[in-house]
């Protein structure tokens, strides 16, 4: 799994339906770009700001995700830089270690 995202030039998630998408998280931990359904739980991940950190597509309308998918291969230095940026995110927001000691501070125990 690690050498798939380690090579790959675009992560999509067509998700209809989401909790915390940790395939979303974990392609966005290695910096590829994202291209992704706009369902209220993949934009939560990918919003910074008023930045979105990757590209989105309507949800379920696959003649948006194909539109996606031309400009996103049409534009490999923003997708390169989506994914860095994403990248830096994703790694500040979802540590490990900041959420076990956020963990430990809500019950108390450190």
């Amino acid at each position: 799994l690690s050498a798939l995202y380690t090579h790959a030039y675009l992560f999509v998630l067509p998700s209809e339906s989401e909790g915390l998408p940790i395939s979303l998280l974990e392609a966005a931990s290695f910096g590829i770009g994202i291209l992704a359904s706009n369902i209220p739980e993949n934009i939560e991940v990918l919003q910074h700001g008023h930045a979105l950190l990757g590209y989105t597509f309507k949800v379920a309308n696959v003649t948006d995700l194909s539109k996606m998918l031309r400009v996103a291969l049409h534009n490999p230095a923003q997708v390169h830089n989506c994914g860095r940026r994403a990248q830096r995110h994703i790694r500040r927001l979802y540590n490990w270690q900041h959420i076990a000691v956020s963990t430990e501070a809500l019950y108390g125990i450190a």
